[in-house]
């Protein structure tokens, strides 16, 4: 009996392998703000939306706790808001914890650094 119960946990746990996949038609723009700062970023340019929810969508399903470093907002055409909590490459979403196969955060840093130099630049 014992040996049932843990092979139906064990493929209990193997089955919450999902993925995820959040579709980028209706998508009208994505906020970035960084939980300990006021920093804001808003991103507007589709190529850049895509290239995120590209390792956003990569992510699998993991157990993990942890303190969120970023907010995503995403918002949607249709005035509606899905709100995503990311530490390096962990996010939550809707309670589900993720590991993306990139680091996020890294690509949201390196966005920040590119912004910062092009605000930097004279005109």
């Amino acid at each position: 009996m014992k040996k049932i119960i843990f092979i139906i946990v064990l493929l209990s746990l193997f089955g919450c392998t999902t993925s995820l996949h959040i579709k980028t038609r209706s998508i009208e723009n994505i906020i970035i703000r960084e939980t300990n700062s006021d920093l804001r970023i808003d991103v507007s340019d589709k190529t850049q939306i895509s290239q995120l929810l590209r390792y956003i969508n990569l992510s699998s399903r993991e157990f993990f706790i942890f303190k969120a470093k970023y907010t995503i907002t995403i918002s949607y055409g249709d005035k509606t808001a899905k709100t995503i909590l990311l530490k390096d490459e962990m996010l939550k979403i809707e309670g589900v914890t993720y590991r993306t196969s990139k680091h996020i955060s890294m690509f949201i840093e390196t966005y920040l650094r590119n912004d910062a130099q092009d605000s930097c630049m004279p005109q």
